[in-house]
């Protein structure tokens, strides 16, 4: 069992068990913070924020930062699944899902699990 504590914004963590979950706790907590911030002010922003969200996976993801008109997240979402080696994408339930949140603007980000060889 793991336990996160934050002191004027540097975290320690204590505890013991496999490292998954670790991973996951420090994965709650980050999501947790990122939810009380949500503003994308640049590119890096953008990372880091989705950084949170997606953890190393073994299969394709697409996912959605919806923004306001002040580019304030206003939900992030994974989209699409795939395999280990592809993930479809339906541009309408994009549009669909943007209309739905009322977002003024998208941002999209695909996790790619084989970082060092990528799709051509």
């Amino acid at each position: 069992m793991f336990e996160i504590n934050e002191t004027n914004g540097v975290y320690t963590v204590t505890g013991s068990g496999a490292f998954d979950e670790l991973v996951n706790v420090i994965g709650v907590e980050a999501k947790s913070k990122l939810s009380t911030r949500g503003k994308i002010t640049d590119a890096n922003s953008a990372q880091s924020y989705l950084s949170a969200y997606m953890f190393p996976l073994k299969h394709e993801e697409f996912w959605v930062l919806y923004l306001d008109t002040q580019h304030n997240v206003l939900e992030v979402k994974k989209l699409f699944s795939g395999t280990i080696d592809a993930a479809p994408i339906y541009p309408r339930e994009v549009v669909v899902d943007a209309l739905r949140a009322s977002a003024a603007a998208v941002i999209f980000a695909q996790y790619l699990p084989d970082r060092l060889n990528p799709h051509k």
